[in-house]
């Protein structure tokens, strides 16, 4: 339903543009539905308008908000408080009603027994009939309930209750007189003229069951006038708890950035460490490496004494077995380091260990550093 644009192809012909107008009119008269049709632009477009048959998207979907009935809005508790006080001031002008019970959420209880104190206490003195406020977790803020019960304590239906006729002028008195004793008690005159004093009864204060067992509130200072209501005590109470939450909020953050600054020394002591025993290993690596060119060139220097030996006695004709043996152990002990260097993962950085500290590997080293020819 609504505004509805069918954007066509390009039509130069107008008999096209008829014909497609005439077919859409023919199947739209099987609608229910009230449409108007407009004719095809030059720009091929079909603007119509269509009646909405069924509920739109959102209404299938969504109901409105049983609490504020799709408002968007609940009364304050004070105004549910008011309200109520003014429902029970009219219960109260039946004589069959004893008592009234109020089933509020805790914050309209919390206004009854603030700021309507007072006024709820002058109703139950001015009616001398009870009031009861009771807590119920499941209701609203702004959901009350009220039930009537009479002097037995048996349920009043108030729908069916009469109508309060209103009082005429000429029936109010003339003359109020207000008396100022407090005694509660009342001289009544019986119908043999003899007078009796009755004890007026003291109205129990309005008490909340759910917030304090022993019932009533009598032991209560009396509100006064600059006493903060329970919607600003609420207001109070949720800025302290802004705050309190704030604060903590700063001192996780200060903790969080104390302990960033403990691990980045941690950190700084753990690279400290790692560069120190990095030293330590390269300064034992160069200290073998020293030993192991001092010990190469005691053996090259051995050999070559070795091989002065050996030709002296190869022209005198005597025996050079144990100048072989001494060469021999000589090459062991150098494969035996090579073979060390290269499990121990010599590299380059740390003296080139698995190129060998003899002639050869030095001039291998030589070969490399020349490039190649």
């Amino acid at each position: 339903g609504g505004i509805i644009v069918n954007d066509l192809i390009d039509m130069r012909m107008s008999k096209h543009r008829r014909e497609i107008e005439a077919r859409l009119e023919s199947n739209l008269r099987r609608d229910r539905a009230k449409t108007t049709t407009l004719e095809i632009s030059d720009f091929g477009m079909i603007e119509m308008t269509r009646q909405r048959m069924r509920p739109g998207l959102h209404k299938a979907h969504f109901m409105d908000c049983p609490h504020c009935h799709g408002a968007g809005e609940v009364r304050v508790p004070d105004a549910v408080a008011a309200d109520i006080l003014r429902r029970i001031a009219l219960f109260f002008c039946h004589d069959r009603i004893a008592r009234v019970e109020v089933v509020c959420s805790a914050r309209v209880a919390g206004v009854f027994l603030s700021t309507r104190r007072n006024a709820l206490h002058e109703l139950e003195e001015r009616s001398d009939k009870r009031v009861d406020i009771r807590i119920s977790e499941a209701f609203a803020m702004d959901r009350v309930e009220v039930y009537a019960y009479d002097d037995r304590g048996a349920d009043i239906e108030l729908d069916r209750l009469p109508r309060v006729p209103v009082p005429r002028l000429a029936d109010l008195p003339d003359n109020v007189v207000i008396s100022d004793d407090d005694d509660g008690d009342d001289d009544v005159v019986d119908g043999g003229g003899h007078r009796r004093r009755r004890r007026r009864r003291k109205p129990a204060p309005a008490d909340a069951t759910a917030m304090a067992l022993a019932g009533g509130f009598d032991d209560l200072p009396t509100p006064t006038a600059n006493e903060p209501s329970v919607s600003e005590l609420i207001r109070r109470s949720d800025a302290e708890r802004e705050t309190r939450r704030r604060e903590d909020d700063v001192r996780k953050r200060e903790e969080d950035a104390r302990r960033r600054e403990e691990d980045a020394r941690k950190r700084e002591e753990d690279a400290r460490l790692r560069q120190e025993a990095a030293r330590e290993r390269q300064e034992a690596v160069r200290e073998r490496q020293e030993a192991a060119a001092a010990r190469a060139v005691e053996r090259a220097a051995a050999r070559e004494a070795r091989d002065a030996e050996r030709a002296t006695r190869v022209e005198a004709g005597l025996d050079v077995a144990d100048l072989d043996e001494a060469d021999a152990a000589d090459a062991a002990e150098e494969a035996a380091l090579a073979l060390e260097r290269e499990q121990s993962g010599g590299h380059r950085g740390q003296g080139n260990r698995g190129e060998g500290d003899g002639e050869a590997g030095r001039g291998r080293r030589r070969r490399r550093r020349r490039g190649p020819s």
